[in-house]
């Protein structure tokens, strides 16, 4: 991508990969366990290497300064099927990385010939879409419906940061 490198994962990425790969916050929608011991990760380098045997497997997000800051793949289900998702490091997050990380997946799986590329959401991104999309939009138009959204988000902010403080 113009900002990133997307490269196989290497034996002395585990402590880097374990940082973001332990990360309760980063990892709490992932569909994969949340590393709680550097074995883990090591186990994550095993399963990367017996992937890349078979095909083209994880690929950790390098930025421009050469840090590891997460990690990307594509899943081949099916010569014609795979998904995709990305996971990063808190500190990358705001970036627009997900974007880049997301189009370089799409761009691979065209390569491959894949036709047919998916990734998972959590049900209540997908419902706040459909909503603002199909509803929202049709009611209060575009520019109503980006304030409302704003005004949702800073919302949800405030009372994420209640509950958490009440920890």
């Amino acid at each position: 991508t113009p900002r990133l490198t997307l490269r196989r994962p290497r034996p002395g990425d585990a402590d880097v990969i374990f940082g973001y790969a332990s990360d309760p916050e980063v990892t709490r929608l992932l569909g994969w366990p949340r590393h709680t011991t550097v074995a883990d990760t090591h186990g994550f380098l095993q399963f990367s290497d017996a992937s890349w045997a078979a095909g083209p497997g994880p690929y950790v997000i390098v930025d421009a300064h050469g840090v590891v800051i997460g990690s990307t793949g594509l899943e081949v289900e099916t010569p014609h099927r795979a998904a995709t998702g990305y996971v990063l490091a808190r500190r990358a997050w705001g970036h627009g990385y997900a974007t880049e990380v997301a189009t370089a997946m799409a761009a691979l799986a065209a390569e491959l010939r894949i036709g047919r590329l998916y990734a998972l959401n959590t049900l209540g991104a997908v419902f706040g879409t459909l909503v603002s999309g199909f509803v929202l939009v049709r009611w209060l138009g575009v520019d109503a419906t980006l304030g409302a959204a704003v005004g949702l988000n800073l919302l949800v902010g405030i009372a994420a940061a209640q509950l958490a403080g009440e920890d």
